[in-house]
């Protein structure tokens, strides 16, 4: 019995921090431009209800880090060495890779603070419906170009 207490007493404090605030992807938040993302959140298919105030902040604060965003994936992918069959033989810079999920954090992070916890995991389904829809419209189109 001492056991299994000493064991919980000893992993709640680790349990209790997990569940400390830490916003999901947005996945495709920053692929979209200010219209997709609008038409999107205020569509039928959206699961979250956001003022115009919301959205238009949020618009703003992707707006001023997708520059820095598609600068810095890019960067990663130049810096991913290749072997002479084309195949990559390494990973990208860790320093860059760094930098770029700085970028998302604090996109993410700035989101979250604005919508709240259950704002921001309703847009974050949103988005993932939303690209999983994408992706099975790219494979229908594919599939009927090999027919």
């Amino acid at each position: 019995m001492k056991k299994i207490l000493l064991f919980l007493f000893l992993t709640l404090p680790f349990i209790l921090l997990a569940q400390q605030e830490n916003p999901g992807t947005l996945y495709g938040v920053f692929s979209m431009d200010d219209n997709e993302f609008r038409s999107l959140v205020s569509s039928k298919r959206s699961q979250v209800k956001m003022s115009e105030n919301e959205i238009t902040e949020i618009c703003r604060i992707i707006g001023n880090k997708k520059a820095e965003y598609f600068m810095l994936n890019e960067k990663a992918n130049q810096s991913i060495k290749y072997g002479a069959n084309g195949l990559p033989i390494g990973k990208a810079d860790p320093e860059i890779m760094r930098d770029l999920r700085i970028v998302k954090n604090m996109v993410y992070d700035s989101i979250y603070k604005i919508l709240g916890e259950e704002k921001y995991e309703l847009l974050r389904r949103t988005l993932i419906d939303e690209n999983g829809r994408r992706s099975s419209e790219r494979l229908k189109k594919t599939a009927n170009k090999k027919k």
